[in-house]
């Protein structure tokens, strides 16, 4: 019977491994989509950063296609209507997909912050499907 179950957890844990192994591949490849992106868009807009800069804005995408896909169009807008772009100007352009929460906000209105709590908010705004999801957000807050 240990034999059984020592097979059963050997298997599982092979399992296990394939499976991390698979969803490393599609993060590498989705990885790799988003930097070819980045790099079409500046040879579109004729700006030039290195890859180094292009890997660190990259890292700023989630795994969600469809945000990813909505910070590319920001990212299209933003370089068709600024001509004099930086790297510093598109960090902080670009979103991070770390998701930015109502927490993030009070703590900054109360630590009296103002520009970072709107910025804050922006974001959350930027990201809601509807001024319902927003408002609902907000509602919950009780200070």
């Amino acid at each position: 019977m240990d034999k059984d179950k020592e097979w059963e957890r050997l298997l599982a844990e092979a399992e296990i491994r394939k499976s991390n192994r698979e969803a490393k591949e599609r993060k590498k490849k989705l990885d790799n989509k988003i930097k070819s992106e980045i790099r079409n868009l500046f040879l579109k807009h004729k700006v030039s950063f290195s890859n180094a800069f292009i890997l660190h804005l990259s890292t700023k995408f989630s795994s969600d296609s469809l945000s990813n896909k909505m910070e590319i169009e920001k990212l299209d807008n933003f370089l068709t209507n600024n001509t004099n772009v930086s790297e510093n100007s598109l960090t902080k352009f670009i979103t991070s997909s770390e998701d930015i929460n109502l927490t993030q906000i009070v703590k900054t209105c109360l630590n009296g912050e103002t520009k970072d709590s709107l910025f804050y908010l922006d974001k959350i705004y930027e990201k809601s499907n509807n001024n319902i999801v927003l408002i609902r957000m907000l509602s919950l807050i009780h200070i």
